[in-house]
C-alpha cells in the first residue's frame, strides 16, 4: 500500500490535447455538427423554390413508313418566380434554424468541456488524496514501529502500542 500506483497508460500533458481528444471522440458533438449540416441542406432546399428554373427536353421521331421521315424536337423552358412569399419565409426560417443548430453545437461543446474539466480536477484530486494517504500510512507505520521498540526497551507500555495499532 505504500507503493505509488503505476503510471497511467494515457497521460494528458496539455489542455489542448484534452480538447482535441474530446472533440474527436464525442458522439454528441458529432451529432450536433451533423444537425448543422442538416439545417444547411434544408435551407438550400427552401431557397430552391424561389430561384429560377430552366428545364429542357429533346426528342427524335422517325416514321417507319417507306419515306422514313425523321422529326427533331427540342425545347427550353425558363420559369422565374417574381413573387414567392412562402418560399422567402421558408428560406428565412431555415437560415434561423442554421443559427439555432450552431448555437446548440456551441452549447454542447461548452457542456462537454465543462465535464472534461471536472474529470481532470477529479483525477488530480484523487491522485493527491492517494499520495497523502500513502504518506500518512507510512508515518503511522513508523510511529507503530517506534512505539513497539520503546515497549521492548521499557520506555512505553502495551497500551501505547495498542493505541498506535488502532490508529
Amino acid at each position: 500500500m505504500l507503493k505509488p500506483p503505476p503510471p497511467a497508460l494515457n497521460t494528458l500533458t496539455t489542455w489542448r490535447e484534452a480538447l482535441r481528444m474530446v472533440r474527436a471522440r464525442s458522439t454528441s458533438l458529432k451529432t450536433s455538427i451533423a444537425e448543422i449540416e442538416v439545417a444547411n441542406g434544408l435551407a438550400r432546399e427552401a431557397l430552391a423554390g424561389s430561384l429560377p428554373r430552366l428545364t429542357g427536353s429533346a426528342g427524335i421521331t422517325q416514321d417507319l413508313h417507306p419515306d422514313r421521315k425523321t422529326f427533331w424536337d427540342a425545347s427550353l423552358r425558363l420559369s422565374v418566380p417574381l413573387f414567392a412569399p412562402k418560399e422567402w419565409y421558408d428560406s428565412a426560417t431555415a437560415r434561423r434554424e442554421i443559427e439555432i443548430a450552431r448555437l446548440n453545437n456551441r452549447d454542447q461543446e461548452r457542456l462537454l468541456l465543462g465535464s472534461v474539466a471536472e474529470a481532470i480536477v477529479s483525477v488530480i484530486t484523487a491522485e493527491r488524496l492517494a499520495e497523502v494517504s500513502r504518506v500518512s500510512l507510512a508515518s503511522a507505520l513508523s510511529t507503530l514501529d517506534l512505539n513497539r521498540r520503546r515497549e521492548r526497551l521499557g520506555a512505553a507500555n502495551a497500551i501505547d502500542v495498542l493505541r498506535t495499532e488502532q490508529e
